[in-house]
């Protein structure tokens, strides 16, 4: 009896110990593992860190630099244009999401697997979803705020902005205030935005400028001052200030009277199809001014002055019915039309029209 009573202690006491030393060895396992785990996490973080913090920096850099370009295409809005690089950019980062992951994974592998081993696949996978996750949210945030100050920009030159001080913008800003859509009308400020874009060369702020001083539209008037910003964008080829440097040559407007130079003007901007160009001619030629007196080339470009709805051409025309019978309305009309193909088909050079002038 005493021989089992001591078995069964040697036995039991075994089983403490191998409990025991099982114990030990589970909670040695258990440790080792969360270490690895943290081990995981830590260099997780750290990968995810560095891969955001040049690709943060990257897309900064290319959002900067494309939103420097918004007002470079006169065939769309700046607004249209801003969007346009706003969703491509929110596009790339869709797109970086799934491609960060798979980086991770084959930069992390030695963790996957031993993560794999260990069980902890999961929370590891986890672990770097939610690190990429608010990475790209913080990347987001930050383009967000360079988009949104871009914006604002728009209405108040004073902000800070990657376009800032380019002359498409600093005209649109200008013409905003002269007019009072959507800031308040400030005509010192549009004279001041305005000039420096037209300083850059931007041909539509030279003809808002010169009309401003032609017209005293906020400014004093000042024929020489407007004949030198319609001059300047005339000889960029602008067909509306071409136009009006005809008219003030013609009346000796901001330089001595010239009806060379007005007829060269106008037939510049006729050339372009303008149609007020194409009325001022009429009257040029109504009256002989620097070219023969001409009543069929006149009617001829009265009437199609008057076909694009020009309104000066229109009363040209009605001067002219009085003033003449309607056989004579009816031959000059005839003889316009049989004008008219040889007449623009000498506009083939403009700037040197193969037309007689006196």
């Amino acid at each position: 009896m005493l021989i089992i009573e001591i078995a069964v202690g040697v036995f039991l006491g075994g089983m403490g110990l191998w409990m025991f030393v099982s114990y030990r060895e589970k909670k040695k396992q258990a440790e080792h593992d969360r270490e690895q785990e943290r081990l995981a996490f830590n260099a997780a973080e750290r990968y995810v860190a560095e891969r955001f913090k040049t690709l943060s920096a990257e897309r900064l850099d290319d959002f900067r630099a494309r939103l420097a370009t918004i007002f470079n295409d006169s065939s769309r809005s700046a607004m249209e244009a801003a969007s346009s690089e706003w969703e491509l950019s929110r596009e790339y980062l869709e797109n970086a999401t799934k491609q960060v992951a798979i980086e991770a994974r084959e930069a992390l592998k030695g963790y996957f697997s031993a993560a794999d081993k260990t069980g902890t696949l999961d929370k590891l996978n986890q672990h770097i979803e939610y690190l990429i996750s608010d990475s790209i949210r913080s990347v987001s945030n930050d383009l967000m705020l360079m988009y949104v100050n871009e914006l604002q920009s728009f209405n108040d030159d004073d902000l800070p902005s990657v376009t800032k001080g380019h002359p498409r913008k600093l005209f649109n800003l200008g013409n905003a205030h002269r007019l009072g859509e959507n800031v308040e009308q400030d005509y010192k400020k549009a004279e001041r935005l305005l000039r420096l874009s037209a300083n850059q060369g931007y041909a539509d702020a030279q003809v808002v400028l010169g009309q401003m001083y032609y017209q005293g539209e906020g400014v004093e008037q000042n024929y020489q001052e407007a004949h030198k910003w319609f001059a300047l964008a005339a000889a960029q080829g602008d067909a509306c200030a071409q136009n009006i440097l005809g008219l003030m040559c013609a009346n000796g407007e901001g330089a001595e009277q010239d009806y060379q130079q007005a007829l060269k003007w106008h037939l510049v901007s006729v050339a372009q199809g303008f149609p007020a160009a194409l009325s001022n001619l009429g009257v040029m030629y109504y009256k002989g001014e620097g070219i023969g007196q001409d009543y069929v080339v006149a009617r001829m470009l009265f009437n199609l002055a008057a076909g694009h709805g020009d309104v000066d051409a229109q009363s040209n025309l009605d001067v002219m019915n009085k003033l003449l019978t309607l056989d004579q309305i009816a031959e000059i009309d005839k003889l316009a039309k049989e004008r008219e193909v040889s007449f623009f088909a000498a506009l083939g050079d403009a700037n040197n029209p193969a037309l007689e002038t006196t």
